[in-house]
């Protein structure tokens, strides 16, 4: 004989149910519905009834958001047993479970809430019902002398809504006064306050952005070809690239000194060039050797006319 197969079936939807509420179940072992204590004693209950003894156990699941149950009957139990031939041919499917609200919420709604949400809960028990709580599955554990709105009232959205509404006035005001406007500015006049705050604060930035810029053309680190990146940069993290260009070694004025030295050595190698075409005016070794021109002469021999260098050389002691 085949063994029957036990089917798993939907304890708490997460969706709306009958009373207006929802559970958020959570997933696995995270926050929404405890199972932990539950799992210890697994009871199954005949329509919440705790007077009576479990009919059976219950395995339990947590998927995609939803709480699943599977049970086994007792079928030593009269009841058990009888329960266990509806469920296995077809004529018993709806379980609901009894749980104790932990943590509520009642912004955290969607359509169809009456009730606040139930954020967290303990699972307290399982039982099998005619037509449950849930139109899936759920029922809310009371004491003998509660009803549900002693446990989870009726949202009064009039008042929600005056409270939600007090609080964006407050709101209002803050930014009103915050703009420098009068008591009686408008969405549009607080909007246009805005964009000029905003147009103030984007020209300042340009202004920033191109004095950094100039210091870093100065330095030598903003060129032509990345003063584009650079900008970029710092409008989008102007800190980080202001600390990062005034860091930087200069390179431009070690340029610049280059540049008048060559322009200066080339002058003195004209003046130089100048007197040495000048009738009666020997040019030795030593003579060269006492101006910049003439050493730069002198290393361009060495290097042109190693021959003519190394007899001026000798002429003047020096070996090469």
């Amino acid at each position: 004989m085949a063994k029957k197969q036990h089917k798993w079936y939907v304890l708490s939807s997460g969706e709306v149910n009958r009373y207006g509420y929802r559970i958020v179940v959570g997933e696995g072992s995270t926050d929404g519905i405890h199972t932990d204590a539950y799992e210890i004693n697994s009871v199954l209950l005949v329509i919440h009834d705790g007077k009576k003894l479990s009919v059976g156990k219950l395995e339990i699941k947590k998927e995609d958001g939803v709480l699943y149950g599977r049970p086994t009957f007792d079928v030593k139990d009269p009841i058990g047993k009888e329960l266990n031939r509806k469920y296995h041919e077809g004529f018993m499917s709806a379980f609901s479970i009894t749980h104790d609200p932990k943590k509520t919420s009642d912004t955290d709604l969607v359509p169809g809430q009456t009730r606040a949400t139930i954020l967290e809960c303990d699972l307290y028990e399982v039982s099998v019902v005619n037509v449950p709580g849930d139109r899936f599955a759920a029922g809310l554990r009371l004491d003998a002398d509660q009803t549900i709105d002693d446990v989870l009232p009726k949202l009064n959205f009039e008042n929600h809504s005056k409270s939600k509404e007090k609080e964006m006035n407050k709101l209002s005001t803050a930014i009103i006064s915050a703009l420098a406007l009068g008591a009686d500015a408008t969405e549009e006049m607080a909007l246009s306050a805005i964009n000029k705050l905003k147009a103030v604060g984007a020209e300042a930035l340009t202004a920033k952005v191109d004095t950094l810029m100039a210091l870093g053309v100065e330095k030598g680190v903003v060129t032509e070809e990345n003063k584009s990146t650079y900008e970029a940069l710092a409008a989008s993290d102007f800190a980080s690239t202001k600390t990062l260009i005034e860091s930087a070694v200069t390179t431009k004025a070690t340029d610049d000194t280059s540049e008048q030295s060559l322009s200066a050595q080339i002058e003195a190698t004209k003046q130089a060039n100048a007197k040495l075409d000048k009738p009666g005016t020997e040019e030795t070794f030593e003579s060269l050797s006492k101006t910049t021109a003439g050493q730069m002469k002198l290393s361009a021999m060495k290097k042109d006319d190693p021959e003519a260098y190394t007899k001026l050389a000798a002429g003047y002691g020096k070996s090469v």
